[in-house]
Parts: structure tokens; sequence; C-alpha cells
């Protein structure tokens, strides 16, 4: 009898699957006979029953989420449109798109954790990748093929590493011994998945490919800026994800507002450095000319390279935005710290901009010697505090369910409690402190003798005038 009833079970299973699969859109792939004619007029409607990205499969999708009284998501529909219609024409990879409305089901939002409409995500490899970006932004076209074509590639020649380091400023690159290191290149695969927005990853087999190979393999690498620098950590991710992150600059990259979220990275543990310069380079003056050597040369010495990362920018935009002030004149120099929002300018006055004045002026901000300004909203501490709880407690339900659930449901009575208390000092009435137990007996013992006093001195009284009455009596009978 339970056989049966656990065959019903795994058929209707089955069925319910096969239904899900088949309501799903057909993947927008163009032929090989009608790749040049393809055009997208429409992205097909997913149907609200997938809430998981392993009811998409292993291929690549790209999906909007969106809600139909959005204007935001109105806006967005034509730019995602024309992303598409951009990798399409240029053939660059293979995806399959869909746009959802997440107002169908109550609730159909929260499962899918869409916060804010309209949100691109892009699914790859069990691996969801939320676009972070400004939709009108060209920077969207090369996130989708970035994150589409993301992959450790295979380096087998001198040449094609050549032409690497031509298209690219970081390499990080695993070097193997004629054999792949499974547990090395599992984790390192792992990571780069993780951070495919934040380097490009490679390997190879034939350690004389590089100029100087290294002498103990397994090895990872990072090239850039002419230098090899190793890894010299645990095999473990999250070391390996905290290296990456430090390593994925050159010296002193270029910053802009389309890529200044390359930079501001909660989880990376460095400050920034901006030197703000002007755009136009024939007109920079000699300060500025003087300021961009001081800050490359303290840059390639790597002084600073555990906690710091210098940037450069041009023009004063970005400045503008971490300070959320006009700035005026160049050339500017501030230190900004990502976790804080907290930023130190730098007031050169006769110093000027030399690598010493530079120098000293990093350490006294490391040693917490010169005044902070700026920091973060009350708005953007309520969202940390958020992410910070949200984090905690996804972590501990994933890799402990049991404690996670006991936490969460531990945290939920703690915060039910303080409302309740709350609500209850709200809706209390104010009641006058009760005296003590002696002083309410001898309050009570002086109300008792001034009420026995008050009736004796009416008896007296009362007798009093008796007596007098009597004897006016008498008198009057006399008479």
């Amino acid at each position: 009898m339970k056989t049966l009833l656990v065959c019903a079970l795994l058929l209707c299973v089955s069925m319910a699957v096969g239904e899900m699969n088949s309501s799903i859109p057909s993947e927008e792939k163009p032929s090989k006979e009608n790749k040049e004619k393809l055009v997208i007029t429409r992205i097909p409607e997913l149907p609200a029953s997938i809430t998981k990205p392993g009811m998409l499969g292993n291929g690549v999708w790209l999906i909007l989420y969106y809600t139909p009284w959005c204007a935001y998501s109105q806006d967005a529909l034509p730019h995602f449109v024309a992303a598409v219609q951009y990798i399409v024409d240029h053939n660059i990879t293979e995806l399959s798109i869909g746009k959802l409305d997440v107002s169908k089901q109550p609730g159909l939002g929260q499962q899918l954790n869409i916060r804010t409409t309209p949100t691109i995500a892009l699914y790859r490899q069990g691996y969801r990748h939320n676009y972070d970006g400004d939709v009108g932004s060209p920077y969207l076209i090369s996130w989708v093929v970035r994150i589409a074509t993301a992959n450790v590639t295979l380096v087998e020649s001198r040449e094609e590493l050549e032409a690497l380091k031509n298209n690219h400023d970081v390499l990080f690159m695993l070097v193997h011994d004629s054999k792949v290191d499974s547990d090395w290149h599992k984790t390192y695969s792992k990571v780069s998945r993780q951070l495919a927005l934040r380097g490009t990853f490679l390997y190879m087999l034939d350690p004389e490919i590089l100029d100087s190979p290294p002498s103990k393999l397994p090895a990872l690498l990072v090239l850039k800026d002419g230098v090899t620098q190793r890894y010299g950590g645990a095999l473990a991710s999250h070391t390996l994800y905290k290296w990456i992150l430090s390593e994925r600059h050159s010296a002193l990259p270029t910053a802009a507002l389309d890529n200044l979220t390359h930079f501001i990275v909660h989880s990376d543990p460095k400050r920034l450095v901006f030197l703000a310069v002007d755009k136009d380079v024939s007109s920079r003056r000699v300060a500025q000319r003087k300021a961009v050597e001081a800050v490359k040369k303290l840059a390639a010495s790597r002084k600073f390279h555990s906690s710091y990362q210098f940037v450069l920018t041009e023009g004063l935009e970005v400045v503008e935005r971490l300070m959320r002030r006009a700035v005026d004149g160049y050339p500017q120099l501030m230190v900004y710290n990502v976790r804080t929002a907290y930023y130190t300018p730098y007031c050169h006055g006769d110093k000027g901009f030399t690598e010493s004045a530079i120098m000293e002026f990093i350490n006294l901000v490391e040693n917490s010697k010169l005044p902070l300004e700026g920091g973060p909203t009350l708005l953007e501490r309520v969202q940390h505090f958020y992410k910070l709880v949200y984090s905690m407690i996804r972590g501990t339900l994933t890799h402990h369910p049991y404690i996670g659930a006991a936490a969460g449901f531990s945290l939920m009575g703690v915060v039910v409690f303080y409302i309740v208390l709350a609500c209850q000092s709200f809706t209390k009435r104010t009641k006058v402190p009760r005296p003590s137990r002696v002083r309410a007996r001898a309050i009570a013992n002086h109300h008792d003798n001034a009420t026995l006093r008050h009736r004796t001195n009416h008896h007296h009284s009362n007798s009093d005038n008796q007596s007098e009455s009597s004897e006016e009596e008498e008198h009057l009978k006399d008479k």
C-alpha cells in the first residue's frame, strides 16, 4: 500500500513539473539561417510559478521584474529590449529572455526577493546576479555580456596571454602543473562566479607560458601594472574572496559616475583615496600634474595597499556625489570610508601635493587624528542595519537551519515583546504613587482623630444649647 502511494505521489510531481516546464516560453535563440534578420519585437511573459532559479534550467536567463503601474518599469522596457537586441546583433552569447509581473500573486515579490521594480536579474549556472546600475546606461549591455560569458578561461599559449594583458588591466590566474588540482580549481571557480564583474579569471596547465613561472604549484596569481603578485592565503572561499576584492583594481584606476559602483563595495575592507583633476589633460596646471605623479608613485609603491585604494577621477562629479556638497577648484584629494560614508578632505596649505605630504596625510587619517565629515544618513543607517541582520539570519539558516530558525523566532519574540511594552507605556494611565504603610496609617489615624474631635465638639455644643434653652424656659415660668 505504501509503495502504491509513493508511486502515485511521484507521478503527480512529475506531471506538475512537466506542466510547469511546458508553460515556460521557448527561448529566444537566433537560428543560423536568420541571425542577421532576427529583430526582438516583444519580451515573453513568464508564469508566476517560477519562484526558484532551478526551474529555469541550466541556460542563461535575463529577466525583467516589473509592475504594470510603475512608470520606471515602463521606461526600463525599451532599454531592456535594446540591450537584448545588441547582444543578438553581435552574436555575443545565447541567452533566454523574459519578463515577470510581480503583482500577479500576493507575496510573489517577497518569494523572489524583489525589493523594487524594475529589477533586472541574470541567471547563470544556478546563480542570480542583480543589476544595480542605471537602466538607461550603456553599462547595462556590458554587464549582461560580462555575466553571460563569464567563466574561468583556459590559456594555452603565450600569445593568448599577451592579448588578454592588452585588453584587461587586471588578470587573475590559477596555474596548475599539467594536472588540475580539483580542490583549488573548485574553490577558484566558485569565487569567480560570485565575483564575475570584479575581474577576469584564467587558468593554465603549462607554467612555462609565464615569463617567470612560480616555483610551487598550484599557484594563484594576479597580473597587473606589469607586476605579478601571488596569493599566500589558505584554501578557503572567504579568504580568497577578500583577496580578490583587494586586488581587483590596478594601482590607479579611473572612476566616473557610471562605474562608481565598482569601487563602492561594502564588503571591501579598503578605504578609497580619490584624486580629482581636470578632464582636459592639456588644461591641467602644474599642481594637478604634480599631484597625479605623486599619487601614481605612492600607489605603485604598495605602501598602503592593504588598507587603501587610490582612485583618479576626471572632474568633480564623483567627489561632489560623495561629499554631498559643491566643491570648487583642482586638484581635490580626499579619503573616503566605504562602510561608514565618512570622509576626510586634504587641506594641503603650504605643503602642496607631494608624495611625503600625502603620506603624512594618510598616516594622520589612519591614526584618527583628523576630523571626519559626512557620514551616513538615517535611511542609510536603517538600510545597513537591515542588511546586516538579514545577512546574519540568511547565513545561519543556510549553514545551520535549526539554529537559524530558533534565532529568528527568538528575535521576533524580542521585537514583539518590546512592541507590547511600548504600546502599554502609551496606553497606561498615570497613577499617583502610593504612600508607605506607616505614612498611610498615620494619615488614617489623623483622619479618625479629627472626625472624633469634630463629633465631640458638636455634642458639647448641642448639650450647651439645650441647657441654655431649659434655663430660659424656667425663667419665663417664674415670671
